[in-house]
């Protein structure tokens, strides 16, 4: 994928998932020194070997069980900008190059997760000054133009069903926009944000690039 637009959250549980043994090394060392625990049917040569598999045992499967936790409560949406509705490539960016004034883009949205989360999430896109945007009419109804700031407002709840209450699994939807060239020369990239009060929600995309 492209860029992310907020914290990476998969990384960060990737990242803590391969330091959780470290963590649940020294943590059920602290706790055995704290408090050991003597079972009666064990020697008690066995006794500070046998506790502190017990507190390894406990803090490794809570930890794992906190973490599944947290990956299930994730939102994820994902944008796929393509100059072909035929043909959208995740891992690669989408170059408009204006041979004549004009060309059309296709966006794909994917969405996985708390569809709460998700349909009230906002996704912005700013363009350069250099282009106007207009709607097409296949989906002059699922966003908004910003003619002052020159961008594109995409509300999720007019994208997909606003009545959707179970969790989301890469429910999809294609909106398509036109731009039209005004300057002579256009070389820049289309910023894409995303506007969510949710810490766990968050966006992936490709690259979209202006050329010309």
């Amino acid at each position: 994928m492209g860029a992310s637009q907020r914290m990476d959250i998969k990384k960060i549980l990737t990242f803590i998932d391969l330091v959780l043994p470290f963590f649940v090394v020294i943590g059920s060392i602290f706790f055995n020194a704290v408090c050991l625990i003597e079972p009666p049917f064990i020697p008690d040569k066995f006794h500070w070997s046998v506790s502190l598999a017990i507190y390894a045992a406990l803090l490794n499967v809570i930890s794992k069980v906190t973490l599944i936790h947290f990956q299930d409560k994730l939102s994820e949406i994902r944008l796929v900008y393509s100059i072909d509705p035929d043909e959208y490539l995740e891992n690669q960016s989408a170059r408009v190059n204006f041979s004549e004034d004009g060309a059309v883009v296709f966006i794909n949205i994917i969405v996985s997760g708390s569809p709460k989360r998700i349909l009230a999430s906002k996704i912005n896109l700013v363009f350069p000054i250099g282009v106007t945007i207009q709607k097409t009419q296949e989906s002059h109804l699922k966003y908004q133009i910003n003619k002052k700031d020159n961008s594109i407002i995409i509300e999720l709840n007019q994208v997909f069903n606003h009545n959707l209450k179970k969790s989301l699994n890469n429910h999809s939807a294609e909106i398509s926009f036109r731009l039209m060239k005004k300057d002579r020369v256009i070389n820049s990239p289309v910023e894409t944000r995303l506007e969510s009060k949710s810490w766990n929600t968050e966006l992936n995309c490709n690259e979209l690039y202006l050329l010309k």
